[in-house]
């Protein structure tokens, strides 16, 4: 088939998957077949979706939501509570929630941060958070 020659590479420009036959035997047979991935170098984004900045803590429990995206898929997501790890969510998920107890909080602000991570270990943070309590 011309279609199939030697040396012939196939790009998908959208992807970057490239495949490249390096010969063809005299059976037709594919040979040798390479194929290219580019590495995955993109941190995923990370967000909360609550609570929003300057938050003040009432009632008995504050719902934390952090949420993350990427190009290829979480993994994990981790949330911290004043450098503190609280919760983390694993799978293929798009966000983690952690529901912390305002009697455990002291009186003050509180900084959140949460941590997404993606299957080839590319880590996005997203911006901190304050509460008061």
């Amino acid at each position: 088939d011309a279609a199939l020659s030697v040396g012939r590479t196939f790009s998908d420009s959208e992807s970057g998957v490239a495949i490249t036959l390096q010969s063809i035997s005299p059976t037709g047979a594919l040979v040798n077949i390479g194929i290219n991935r580019p590495a995955d170098t993109t941190n995923p984004n990370a967000w909360f979706i609550r609570p929003v900045n300057g938050y003040i803590v009432s009632g008995r429990t504050t719902s934390i939501i952090g949420a993350a995206s990427d190009n290829n898929g979480i993994t994990r997501i981790d949330i911290f509570v004043d450098n503190e790890l609280k919760k983390t969510c694993q799978g293929n998920i798009f966000y983690c929630q952690y529901d912390i107890s305002n009697r455990r909080l002291s009186s003050g602000a509180h900084t959140l941060i949460t941590e997404a991570y993606d299957a080839a270990g590319n880590i996005g943070t997203s911006e901190p958070v304050v509460i008061y309590k």
